[in-house]
């Protein structure tokens, strides 16, 4: 998955817990060769286990919703390595 690239990325600099223990240390745009995703998140879950989310649509019946599933097992795993190589860069620091 060396055709991933995250295209740019903005620091939580003070990351909060929310209701279940996740934090988001950063939102980040990315691009492949089939498609661009804008407003990824990467978090960090209880036990420092890091994650991403796919972008939040807007949804007028619940509020919000995930409107990006991953069907390749690889592309969340490979996307926390690239927006957490971007977040060391710009100086991230809770993603330890």
């Amino acid at each position: 998955m060396d055709d991933i690239a995250v295209t740019g990325l903005s620091l939580v600099l003070t990351p909060k817990p929310n209701k279940s223990g996740d934090s988001v240390l950063a939102w980040f745009d990315c691009k492949t060769s089939e498609v661009e995703l804008y407003g990824c998140a990467l978090v960090r879950q209880p036990g420092g286990r890091l994650k991403v989310w796919a972008p939040k649509l807007d949804a007028v019946d619940s509020g919000a919703r995930r409107g990006v599933n991953f069907c390749n097992r690889e592309l969340p795993a490979t996307l926390v390595v690239k927006a957490l190589a971007a977040y060391r860069a710009l100086g991230g620091a809770h993603g330890e």
